[in-house]
């Protein structure tokens, strides 16, 4: 085993260990920020030291070769294509790259995500790496599960957080919203199987009051999706598995299918005990009941709605987290519902991902998933040291779970460790195959000159592009944490909070939502100010705060509504030709939701 690569895996399963724990008070977004930013710095450290470390072995060689791809590589590839192709045509590009403010979910994140795939693909080929790794995620897990319970002490003051009208009697965990933490808490489970298996008997028996803690954190959540997505695997694979016991003994097992069926109906009617002990709790069961009623539902209604995008721009969709900017053109005016409602996500990870890269990049995707699944093994075959069987049931779970249900970057990180996993699992192409490319490269092999000048130069621009990624997720740290301290002072200075609002655009100035909060602030002390001089200087900060008309057309329909109110609220004080501005925006908001912005 090569020390780089258990190096790696160490600080792989030091992201997943910490990661899920993190929530910063002092930030306005206290929970997903926090371990967003730990995620990608992580990802970029190690990629960094991985991609080095290959370069230096490949110095060693005197020819290098390529062989071609293999099929299931070739989604994979496929899918990067179509995810770059779809940020360059995208609505908004710019959006489409970075994400938008709060989530963060572009190609950026994505190209993380890429890379965290091929990390896992190289090291679990190493035994070693591989249980690192899952120990990692599996221990994450279990310490996710123990700050969930903590809630019931109140000890944790992330429980402050908690929305009591929507999350009543709901365990949130340090994820902030009870559906993402118990999706988090059910990808996690078969690492932590699989870390519990290969323990010796008197450490099973030791550890086992771990996994009731587990599950009863995970059920103390609320969620029905990821309940039911769970209650469906283990349906599957009790049916795998019997059918492979017919296989192979050519009966089925009776008792076990028993045992089975009354564990989940006992896991079930504890689920159904902890939803109703709450009154407004119970809607979230009968409503399940009641088919007819499911076409009133807002999801329901955003899918319809969304199938109009999709048939639009079928084959390369409108970009990563564009559907927010572009959902308000397919609202009816009929939709009172979804009128009154701002609808940045599809709730499905399937529509989702046909309105971000469309048909081909969801083909590839969804073919990665497919090979994952039915490659690693047969489905039949008779082997009961198969571990791959565990992660399978994780990107299972995420299937069924991302039918009508979302994930945030960290929450979705630990499938594509487990696409790796089994990417490497999966068995080899029969036959030799011959070398795609060759190149003779003697001289860096020989020369110690030429290959500490090539290893030095691509390593400066590999750690570079580290650094500079790291120093990026810092300075969203920072804007996000001067916007907190802006609404803070606000309520008791507007004069004292300005600097901060200045300072959160500095550090992010191409988020919108921090401009909009500095023209707003500065406008309302300026139109209340005695002094001349002191006025002059805040009108200054106000028109400097908001981007130009030109090269902003690809908003949301409320950004560029709310931008018309304020140009139009500055248009006497500031400059005459912002009313031209504030008709403009006025007229984007129109075409964009005619349902909801009349025209000017």
């Amino acid at each position: 085993m090569q020390k780089s690569n258990l190096f790696i895996s160490y600080i792989i399963g030091l992201i997943f260990l910490v990661g899920p724990l993190l929530y910063d008070a002092s930030l306005f977004l206290v929970f997903d920020l926090p371990k967003r930013t730990w995620l990608l710095a992580g990802i970029e450290l190690v990629f960094a030291v991985w991609l080095i470390s290959k370069l230096y072995a490949l110095t060693k060689r005197k020819q290098w070769q390529l062989a071609a791809p293999s099929p299931r590589w070739l989604l994979f590839l496929g899918l990067v294509a179509a995810s770059i192709l779809a940020t360059l045509v995208a609505y908004n590009p710019h959006q489409a790259f970075w994400g938008n403010y709060y989530r963060a979910e572009g190609l950026w994140l994505y190209l993380h995500y890429f890379a965290l795939f091929l990390l896992s693909a190289a090291l679990s080929r190493e035994a070693g790496c591989r249980r690192v790794i899952l120990a990692g995620i599996a221990l994450g897990g279990v310490a996710l599960s123990w700050m969930t319970l903590a809630e019931y002490t109140d000890l944790l003051p992330y429980a402050a957080w908690k929305n009591p009208a929507a999350y009543e009697g709901r365990l949130v965990s340090p994820f902030g919203q009870p559906n993402i933490g118990a999706s988090y808490l059910a990808l996690a489970l078969p690492a932590c199987l699989s870390f519990w298996l290969s323990l010796p008997w008197k450490y099973k028996a030791a550890t086992s009051p771990l996994g009731i803690a587990y599950a009863y954190a995970f059920l103390a959540t609320g969620s029905r999706g990821a309940f039911l997505a769970l209650l469906a695997v283990a349906l599957v694979f009790s049916g795998i598995y019997g059918l492979r016991k017919l296989h192979a003994d050519k009966k089925v097992p009776l008792a076990r299918f028993a045992a089975l069926g009354a564990a989940l109906l006992l896991i079930s009617g504890v689920f159904y005990g902890l939803l109703a002990r709450n009154q407004n709790w119970r809607w979230r069961i009968t409503e399940l009941t009641q088919p007819a009623n499911w076409t009133k539902t807002e999801r329901y209604q955003i899918w319809q709605r969304s199938l109009e995008l999709i048939a639009r721009r079928p084959w390369w969709g409108y970009g990563f987290d564009n559907f927010e900017l572009v959902f308000p053109a397919v609202i009816q005016e009929g939709d009172l519902h979804l009128r009154e409602l701002f609808v940045d996500r599809a709730h499905s990870i399937y529509v989702e991902s046909l309105v971000s890269f469309g048909i081909w990049g969801s083909l590839c995707l969804f073919g990665m998933f497919a090979v994952a699944l039915f490659a690693a093994t047969p489905l039949l075959q008779d082997s009961q040291t198969e571990k791959n069987w565990l992660l399978r049931a994780g990107l299972l779970f995420y299937l069924f779970y991302g039918m009508v249900n979302f994930t945030t970057p960290l929450a979705a990180a630990p499938v594509w460790i487990y696409l790796g996993m089994l990417f490497a699992a999966s068995p080899p192409d029969t036959g030799e195959k011959q070398p795609f490319l060759t190149i003779s490269c003697p001289f860096f092999a020989d020369n110690l000159v030429w290959k500490t000048i090539s290893v030095g130069i691509v390593a400066s621009v590999v750690c570079g592009t580290c650094v500079r990624g790291i120093w990026l997720n810092g300075s969203f740290l920072r804007a996000d944490r001067y916007h907190r301290e802006t609404l803070s002072w606000e309520l008791v200075s507007g004069e004292a909070a300005l600097p901060y609002a200045q300072h959160a655009v500095a550090a992010n100035p191409q988020s919108d939502y921090y401009r909009i909060k500095l023209f707003d602030l500065a406008l309302r002390l300026a139109f209340y100010a005695t002094d001349a001089e002191q006025q002059a200087e805040w009108y200054r900060i106000a028109a400097e705060a908001l981007p130009p008309a030109t090269g902003r057309d690809n908003q949301s329909a409320d950004s560029a509504y709310r931008y018309s109110q304020l140009y139009a609220y500055g248009r006497d004080l500031i400059s005459p030709d912002w009313q031209d501005r504030s008709r403009y925006y006025a007229l984007r908001a129109a075409e964009q939701a005619p349902y909801k912005y009349p025209p000017p």
